[in-house]
């Protein structure tokens, strides 16, 4: 069924050449540039089953995708399991897009956002955050926990029980209730933090400059008197 072919063909127990290139007739293998190269590429896949390395996926001209797998058998011979993985691809594809996304969405908000699983890990963070804080926990050396956050946002702020509360509330050791409050950083900024539980046991940290207030000048103008003598 996967590969098309009629049984009177397979009947006549054709060679590992012959059985190929019957697929390539009717375009249930890839599609190569030139015969040499299907040779080639046919060669190293009889030789790789041998050895039972040879795994490859097959995009097919059809937009199908077959894995294929050779590995070695009895009395000198190969087997190859065709595997139709279409659907699979399909779906891996589509969830792939999804979480692309929905990272370019959160991406696009102004607050910086950081997204801890039920365990502590960071989950998901933005670019707003990577640009505050000066970290990208999707890029950085092993996984980070909340543990190894909490002191980077105790770096580079002045002191502050902000942060203690937080680890607890992340950790799961506080009233899930959603909380907020006023940090300064070291620089000067004012940071406005809220914490917030999501399903699952996640919880949501987000970060907002507090806009700076500025003073009005106000000019009195002194009235004008007018004597008639």
């Amino acid at each position: 069924d996967l590969s098309t072919l009629p049984f009177e063909f397979l009947l006549t127990r054709p060679t590992l050449y012959s059985f190929l290139d019957r697929l390539r007739e009717k375009r249930m293998a890839p599609e190569p540039k030139d015969y040499k190269t299907w040779r080639d590429q046919m060669a190293a896949l009889e030789i790789g089953a041998a050895n039972g390395t040879y795994e490859e996926t097959w995009t097919l001209p059809s937009g199908q995708i077959y894995r294929v797998i050779g590995r070695p058998h009895p009395d000198g011979a190969v087997a190859f399991l065709f595997e139709d993985i279409t659907a699979e691809v399909s779906l891996t594809r589509r969830f792939r897009s999804e979480l692309e996304l929905g990272q370019s969405v959160i991406d696009n908000l102004d607050e910086a956002i950081v997204v801890f699983a039920p365990n502590g890990l960071v989950t998901t963070s933005n670019a707003p955050y990577v640009q505050l804080w000066g970290v990208d926990p999707r890029s950085a050396f092993g996984e980070m926990s909340v543990i190894d956050t909490a002191k980077l946002w105790e770096a580079e702020s002045l002191p502050t029980l902000v942060w203690s509360k937080a680890r607890d509330y992340i950790a799961g050791n506080l009233d899930r209730a959603a909380w907020s409050s006023v940090v300064e950083l070291k620089n000067g900024t004012r940071l406005s933090c809220r914490f917030a539980s999501l399903p699952a046991g996640h919880t949501l940290a987000g970060f907002r400059p507090v806009p700076v207030a500025r003073g009005k000048i106000i000019t009195a103008h002194r009235p004008r008197i007018s004597l008639t003598v």
